[in-house]
């Protein structure tokens, strides 16, 4: 050996008897030793984190629905005790709009059932009747494989009220720990409130969708009033031009240049009516034989042109236009001058080329949308 090596410490000069060794260590020893026990809690702990895990899971199902979020419970409720089944059941007054029952047996299939048996409808009412954990020692009626249980359940509080049980049933002879009761009343707990989240998320779902519907179909209503919109100034014109025809000698074109643009119901109407009333005055005062009717649109302004080839002086007119009142001698003037200023626009009167007088509004568009 060489001269900077030391040989490790004997038993006895270490000072540590054997049997208090193995007790600390648990190793060559039958009886219970701190580490053995360490170990089982270490074991338990594992499992209890990966049942936490489980159930994180089962709590963030929410958006998939409340379907899936009490398959998830019933799957880690059932993992977490090693149960030989788990089942969620709903009282009958519960109002979830789902299956009554939610089981996962020990083939971890996950069955929905309509009707619960005889026994579980019997647990739950006890269950929901002492409004705590509930422990029992047989599953008389509901028997996986025949073998009789150990059963545990908890009460659910879904949307503010007790509205079923979450349930395990376990192997006859095991013994249930009071930490293992605190689990699966914290389970049921939070899976009332998960089952309340999903359903809200559910319907949160369905709103979103109904409006999204609704506003698909608010665009394409505005298209087709937009569209008929479109159609009526022009059209609405024709029939005043129609009117003044029909009952007077005048004669009158109508013509419309540019692409039509969106125009707000007050907007048209008002147009419709300067026209109507600019025509009236063509016939009354003008002495006119012919008179055109021009609408040109442009990308934010809507124009509108009413011309004659009369005897009208246009400065003369102008300074009726700019002075009339509706409590004045000239009715029609002052009501065209009124809707052009409600509109935010202008109005003038210049001399026609060839003879005659023209009066032109300009209105802004505003992007407003028309309304039939």
């Amino acid at each position: 050996m060489s001269a900077g090596s030391a040989s490790p410490p004997t038993e006895r000069q270490s000072g540590v008897d054997p049997l208090t060794l193995e007790r600390l260590i648990g190793v060559r020893s039958s009886k219970p030793s701190f580490y053995a026990a360490w170990r089982d809690k270490s074991a338990r702990l594992d499992h209890t984190i990966e049942t936490l895990e489980r159930i994180s899971t089962a709590l963030c199902a929410a958006p998939a629905g409340p379907v899936a979020v009490c398959d998830a419970v019933v799957e880690a409720a059932a993992h977490h005790f090693d149960a030989r089944w788990a089942a969620m059941v709903f009282s009958e007054d519960a109002g979830v709009g789902l299956a009554r029952v939610f089981v996962h047996a020990s083939q971890g299939v996950i069955q929905r059932w309509e009707v619960p048996p005889r026994m579980l409808e019997a647990l739950t009412h006890q269950t929901l009747a002492v409004k705590g954990p509930v422990l029992a020692d047989h599953d008389e009626g509901l028997g996986f494989g025949g073998e009789p249980c150990v059963i545990v359940a908890a009460p659910m509080p879904v949307h503010g009220k007790l509205a079923g049980i979450l349930v395990v049933g376990l192997p006859e002879g095991v013994e249930v720990a009071p930490s293992d009761v605190s689990i699966l009343v914290t389970l049921a707990n939070h899976a009332g409130v998960a089952l309340h989240n999903a359903s809200l998320f559910q319907e949160n779902e369905r709103r979103a969708s109904e409006l999204e519907r609704r506003g698909s179909e608010l665009e394409g209503t505005l298209r087709r009033l937009e569209q008929a919109g479109r159609r009526q100034l022009p059209r609405a014109l024709r029939e005043v031009i129609e009117d003044v025809e029909a009952g007077t000698r005048l004669e009158v074109g109508l013509r419309v240049y540019g692409q039509s643009q969106p125009v707000a119901a007050a907007t048209q109407h008002a147009l419709v009516q300067i026209a109507r009333e600019a025509l009236f005055n063509v016939v009354r005062h003008a002495e006119a034989r012919r008179a055109w009717v021009t609408l040109r649109w442009r990308p934010q302004v809507v124009s509108l042109g009413v011309a004659d080839d009369g005897s009208g002086n246009h400065r003369k007119l102008q300074h009726q236009l700019f002075m009339s009142r509706t409590d004045g001698d000239h009715l029609g003037l002052a009501g065209i001058a009124e809707r052009v200023r409600e509109l935010g626009g202008a109005s003038w009167f210049e001399r026609r080329r060839g003879g005659g007088v023209k009066l032109r509004i300009e209105v802004p568009l505003g992007g407003a949308v028309g309304v039939a």
